[in-house]
């Protein structure tokens, strides 16, 4: 079982303590299958604000697209019920993507003039789960071009508005690419659909409560969760070099994150959910546990094919498979190929040692061949690494994610993370 060298442990410690005098939030969770190695964070609430408080154990972050392993496991409890299966139809509960599918294969970002194609190609929980439906990437060319044009649902989907999903054409062929779009949001509508219950109804009943993650939740705006809501913060640097931090609102064109109960129509599955890195930590034990055991997840009433899904390939095994990791694979260090994705997470195929390393440090591994997680917007990263039986989530709550610091703090905590590792 992993364990830290206290002097490793001391390290880390001390680098989120003094990353957290700039940083908002900063944290780090580490543990085993069976024990928390550390559990730390620092800084303050809110930056905009001098004098408030650190965040503590019971904080709640913004945890973006760390929400699509959620909606996962919901999904494969449903399908461990019978309830799904992974050849559903998307069309057994929205007619309208009955095929022939309409498919947005271009539109001039200028004039507005698109070009469509039909597919037979149908939308299946297989496709959602592994983010092969079809549904475009929200940032990308096409979606947005066709936002700009469009009289309705021209809205990203995070703001939580059904309309901003609802409207929006796929951009390919179901099963043949890997596309980082609304898959893991129409997959919350369809469990929804499917199980006749709000999804943070769901989530709750099948995997917080089990679990006792008491501060995960699509609703924090009220009572205690309210009062522990982290604020979030954007990050600008200057053209002088200098930075400022500035409230977000009105900082992401189209993106306006809900700030009320009333202003959310539904849980946003693929990005929708607020929890407490230490909830977090639990859910990401609890998994690697059952998948290194080979066992059942009885809390979750997860079977073992089900736990192993989510660290098992499922591209199609080929370039255009794999491509839509484009824009990703320089945040792993990994070519596109080297990526793959689960039934509900990235999964980390380096293909020798000299591509596995993503430090220099030849002391200081990052995760290994056979890891699966992801992030979040925010600046959260996360991964459950079966070789080395360590799991970690790290991050804070600042936008923009691409800001250099959050890679460098995630990067640095990983490089000391696994510098401490005990052989």
């Amino acid at each position: 079982m992993a364990k830290l060298s206290s002097q490793g442990l001391a390290e880390l410690e001390r680098y989120v303590q003094e990353a957290g005098k700039t940083l908002p939030g900063a944290f780090v969770e580490v543990g085993t299958p069976d024990e928390v190695l550390l559990s730390t964070r620092a800084g303050r609430l809110d930056m905009l604000d001098p004098d408030s408080k650190a965040p503590d154990e019971h904080t709640i972050y913004w945890f973006a697209s760390t929400t699509k392993l959620l909606t996962s496991l919901a999904a494969l409890q449903l399908i461990e019920q019978g309830i799904l299966s992974l050849s559903t139809p998307m069309s057994k509960y929205f007619p309208h993507f009955a095929t022939p599918i309409r498919i947005l294969c271009s539109i001039d970002a200028e004039t507005g003039e698109s070009v469509y194609e039909d597919s037979h190609e149908e939308i299946t929980v297989a496709t959602l789960l592994n983010q092969t439906s079809g549904f475009g990437m929200e940032f990308g060319p096409t979606v947005h071009a066709w936002k700009k044009w469009s009289n309705v649902g021209n809205g990203y989907t995070n703001s939580c508005k059904k309309e901003n999903l609802w409207h929006v054409p796929p951009t390919e062929v179901a099963g043949k690419r890997f596309e980082y779009g609304n898959g893991s949001e129409w997959l919350g509508l369809l469990i929804q659909e499917a199980t006749g219950l709000d999804l943070d109804e769901v989530l709750r009943r099948q995997i917080f409560a089990p679990l006792n993650m008491e501060s995960t939740t699509f609703y924090p705006f009220a009572g205690d969760k309210l009062d522990r809501l982290f604020p979030l913060r954007w990050l600008q640097r200057n053209s002088d070099g200098s930075t400022e931090w500035q409230p977000f609102e009105d900082q992401l064109d189209l993106l306006k994150l809900p700030r009320t109960r009333e202003e959310i129509d539904y849980p946003v599955g693929g990005g929708g959910i607020y929890t407490a890195p230490r909830d977090y930590g639990t859910l990401l034990r609890h998994l690697l546990k059952c998948h290194l055991a080979s066992s059942p997840s009885a809390p979750l009433k997860l079977s073992v094919a089900s736990v192993h899904s989510l660290f098992a390939p499922s591209l199609p095994g080929t370039e255009l498979g794999h491509s839509g990791f484009n824009g990703f694979s320089h945040k792993f260090d990994a070519t596109p190929a080297e990526l793959d994705w689960s039934t509900g997470l990235c999964v980390f195929n380096y293909s020798n040692e000299a591509q596995r390393r993503i430090f220099s440090d030849d002391k200081a591994h990052g995760r290994s061949t056979g890891s699966a997680g992801w992030s979040g917007a925010p600046g959260i990263r996360f991964w459950m690494d079966p070789v080395r039986e360590i799991s970690c989530v790290s991050g804070m709550n600042l936008l923009p994610g691409s800001d250099p610091a959050v890679d460098e703090f995630n990067d640095t905590v990983e490089k000391l993370l696994y510098k401490a590792l005990i052989e």
